[in-house]
């Protein structure tokens, strides 16, 4: 087992009130560079909502940088990126270390679902069809969040609409990405996979494995697929 050492210094670059598609665009200029984000996300504006964080604007988008390291190599690296995407001035800000920690944990345990009781599914994708993905459910309203600089998106998807859950499947699909459902009421675990993958292979693979071990089906009988 191998434990790293925490980080000494974490601090979080924001550029509010803009739309995904620059918050992405900032994303990719970011990793093009040497700085080392360690994480980046965006919020929507009706998703930024719920933080309590002093330093936090929620009343607009939030796209967020994370740094991490030894503090004055943090805070040369953060001085970096606001040169970089100096046009953003006027909405950048900075979340030092102990609100930081507390952003990126709620980020991480998905706090801004915590309280649902619809469906939630993970989405990846490739980074460069993010933008064009969500826009085509402009209409629906979706309640996402974007992680991992745009190749994963969190979705909020009422318990009873199985069509937007269906078209999110078909339109990941055309670009390579996948679904996982993560969260779900018992009669949608009954009658919906929990994971869509574009690969056939893949499911038939899963089958054979889990008749190798479980050949009467009795764990976790249509977890990953129906009937396996």
């Amino acid at each position: 087992l191998k434990v790293q050492p925490k980080n000494e210094e974490s601090q979080t670059l924001l550029v509010n009130n803009i739309n995904l598609k620059k918050a992405l665009n900032i994303f990719s200029k970011s990793m093009e560079t040497s700085v080392e984000i360690s994480g980046a996300c965006f919020y929507p504006k009706k998703m930024s909502k719920f933080f309590k964080l002093n330093d936090l604007d929620t009343t607009t988008s939030i796209a967020a940088i994370r740094l991490e390291g030894p503090k004055i190599s943090v805070v040369e690296r953060v001085n970096t990126l606001k040169k970089l995407f100096d046009e953003y001035k006027k909405t950048i800000s900075v979340l030092e270390n102990y609100q930081s920690r507390i952003f990126w944990q709620n980020t991480t345990d998905l706090q801004f679902f915590n309280n649902s009781t619809n469906v939630v599914v993970k989405i990846i994708l490739p980074p460069a069809n993010t933008d064009q993905f969500i826009n085509k459910f402009e209409n629906d309203e979706l309640k996402y969040v974007v992680d991992w600089a745009g190749n994963l998106i969190w979705v909020e998807i009422p318990e009873n609409d199985s069509i937007l859950l269906r078209q999110l499947r078909t339109e990941a699909a055309k670009v390579a990405g996948h679904i996982t459902i993560i969260k779900a009421p018992n009669h949608v675990r009954i009658k919906e996979e929990f994971l869509t993958t574009v690969d056939e292979n893949i499911k038939v693979l899963s089958l054979k494995i889990k008749e190798s071990f479980d050949p009467k089906k009795i764990l976790n009988p249509g977890k990953m697929y129906s009937g396996i």
